[in-house]
């Protein structure tokens, strides 16, 4: 749905596959479809790497950018996305909680639908938080801690609006203890806790 529905609102065609993920297959829809976006997995990078290492040089592609998630896409998917596929693979994190809250983006169009120059990919890196969210590396007692130092990647239950982010799940089903235990205090109003160790430099990523 993070892809089907975007893609209808914006009126744009999106391809779907039924079947076992091959290189060849995807590379062959690639150029049928003349597809410009894509999200394809670590492993599914991996794998393309392997089995076609100079892509361009046997399909027609247009690619324009190529977003990534699920584990670290690591330097040498990273280098070979940017040399042999011709874009520079947009990595993201998130959970099924939250949704994706982190990322790398060139470019972006803001509220009032102007195109604005985004922040580039750095291998190694997840990137930075995605416009709106309030997303922290906390330490043990949920406080933030000092650039460069690691820590727990959290998100805050209100937006950098001070309104509740939209991208939050209810809670967990029948469960509200451990809906609770997921945040650091009220979870209507605190830091949610993504079990995921990080940290964030100077920059922000």
């Amino acid at each position: 749905m993070d892809a089907l529905l975007p893609t209808l609102y914006f009126g744009r065609p999106i391809v779907a596959w039924q079947g076992r993920f091959a290189p060849d297959t995807a590379l062959r829809l690639m150029q049928q479809y003349r597809v410009t976006h894509t999200f394809l997995f670590p492993t599914a990078l991996k794998a393309l790497m392997k089995a076609v290492p100079r892509p361009r040089e046997a399909y027609r592609l247009q690619l324009r950018a190529v977003m990534s998630a699920g584990e670290a896409v690591g330097d040498a998917v990273f280098a070979w996305c940017r040399d042999a596929l011709g874009v520079v693979v947009n990595e993201m994190f998130g959970q099924t909680e939250i949704n994706y809250i982190v990322g790398n983006c060139g470019r972006h169009v803001d509220a009032r639908g102007r195109v604005q120059s985004g922040w580039p990919a750095r291998p190694g890196s997840m990137g930075r938080a995605y416009p709106g969210h309030r997303v922290a590396v906390i330490d043990d007692d949920g406080r933030e801690c000092p650039r460069g130092v690691p820590g727990d990647v959290a998100v805050h239950r209100l937006d950098v609006h001070g309104q509740p982010d939209p991208v939050f799940f209810l809670g967990y089903w029948r469960n509200p203890e451990a809906t609770r235990a997921k945040f650091t205090g009220d979870p209507q109003a605190s830091w949610c806790r993504t079990g995921d160790t990080a940290l964030m430099d100077d920059d922000g990523y």
